[in-house]
């Protein structure tokens, strides 16, 4: 409730002028102030479980890396003009992304999960994403200004990036379970 109270509060009443400098620390300071105590309220015990649920780990990088490119490329597809191209382009760059950890812990908090597994796995989603993200955003950005030709290279170079996303995805907890 509360979150939906802040999304609400921020649409309607806007931050402008000399408080955005304000409220822009303000944020820094308490997204900070959660993650410490997000952190001070986990064991070590704890964490270290978070770090080796691996099953949970491969499932989240595959949803990030995979699942989601895929979808927005599936709806580009299928309902190319619902929305102007330029606006396409965000959404399939948006999609090539990973979630942001604060967001990922916020949620996973709200909802009564496992805090350190998601902090362990937003955490590698986002390492992992300083490199698969480029790559995606090129491979689908050139699949999607391709036009979709079966017989063009645009394909072929696309399906090898998701295939490498997969076994990266795929070999990175089993390394770090070791």
């Amino acid at each position: 409730m509360g979150l939906v109270s802040a999304v609400l509060l921020a649409t309607f009443f806007p931050c402008h002028g000399a408080a955005v400098p304000v409220f822009r620390w303000l944020s820094i300071g308490l997204i900070a102030l959660m993650f410490f105590l997000q952190g001070a309220r986990l064991s070590r015990k704890a964490v270290v479980d978070g770090l080796v649920a691996w099953k949970l780990h491969l499932l989240i990088l595959c949803c990030t890396f995979v699942l989601f490119p895929l979808l927005g490329l599936l709806g580009h597809a299928l309902l190319p003009n619902l929305m102007q191209p330029e606006i396409w382009m965000g959404v399939l760059f948006l999609c090539c992304l990973p979630s942001t950890v604060q967001s990922s812990i916020a949620f996973t908090s709200i909802g009564g999960g496992n805090v350190p597994a998601a902090v362990c796995a937003a955490t590698a989603s986002n390492v992992l994403g300083i490199f698969i993200t480029p790559v995606l955003v090129a491979y689908s950005q050139q699949a999607w200004w391709c036009g979709w030709q079966p017989a063009g290279y645009c394909l072929p170079a696309f399906a090898a990036v998701y295939f490498g996303a997969g076994v990266a995805a795929l070999a990175w907890p089993v390394g770090a379970s070791q």
